[in-house]
């Protein structure tokens, strides 16, 4: 079904559309390619970053407090630029969260309610140099 005005159309499938299930895994598949994208430049940028987590509108998780939680040395404006470049080919804000990794240890040591809610709900670790050293900082045994 086709509707709408002006040089916009929005189209209407079926429920039971055969074709359904292609698109749910092409649009899934466009998402995972953004993602990396973002981490790459993420990572080309700011190669002093030690954690990097998504979270929120990367996993279309509307209650989390935050979209991305990078950890470590970054240039705030080159970070700047390459998330607002993401925002627009996403067409959603990013709301991220930089801190130093001192910062982000003491925070972890207070069981800081924000990081709290981070690390329980749901999250991809794109970067995590934390992980080989020291996974007490991520509140993980052994």
């Amino acid at each position: 079904e086709k509707g709408g005005g002006g040089k916009k159309h929005y189209y209407r499938l079926a429920k039971d559309s055969l074709i359904i299930p292609e698109l749910k895994a092409l649009v899934i598949k466009s998402r995972l390619l953004g993602e990396r994208t973002i981490i790459e430049e993420i990572r080309r940028k700011a190669p002093r970053i030690k954690l990097l987590l998504l979270a929120g509108v990367f996993l279309d998780d509307p209650i989390s407090d935050t979209d991305m939680l990078i950890v470590g040395v970054a240039d705030s404006n080159r970070l700047k630029k390459v998330i607002t470049t993401f925002e627009k080919e996403m067409g959603k804000p990013i709301r991220y969260t930089v801190m130093t990794e001192p910062e982000f240890k003491e925070r972890r040591q207070v069981t800081d309610k924000f990081l709290y809610k981070i690390f329980e709900g749901p999250r991809i670790e794109a970067i995590n140099a934390y992980e080989e050293r020291d996974n007490s900082v991520l509140g993980r045994n052994g």
